[in-house]
């Protein structure tokens, strides 16, 4: 869950909008490992996952296009980030690193 706020920039009846944006929330990160062990005489399965709520935010760059009065097209980046930590199940325990996403995106947008 993750609250986002926009900030225009330009004339809000012009052709092209160019915006930033942020936001920050809570996000669920789960993991999940297996192992094999071989032996002489045993063979060994051991599954273990968690999961952890932690602190997530994110920055966004892009332009929004009017096709016509009422179609736009969206193209952004997006930046976010969440924060890492320990999990810990039965038998181990799992640290991680903080989980980092690039993402381009692009949308279509209808006004009525």
């Amino acid at each position: 869950m993750m609250a986002n706020y926009r900030f225009y920039i330009g004339d809000p009846n012009g052709r092209l909008r160019f915006y930033l944006g942020g936001g920050a929330g809570y996000a669920n990160v789960r993991a999940r490992t297996e192992l094999w062990r071989s032996g002489s005489r045993h063979h060994h399965h051991d599954e273990q996952s968690g999961s952890k709520w932690g602190f997530a935010w994110n920055g966004t760059a892009g332009v929004s296009i009017k096709l016509t009065s009422s179609l736009k097209l969206d193209v952004s980046y997006a930046y976010q980030e969440i924060d890492g930590g320990t999990l810990e199940s039965t038998h181990m325990i799992y640290t991680l690193d903080s989980i980092k996403t690039s993402m381009l995106r692009s949308g279509v947008s209808w006004q009525f």
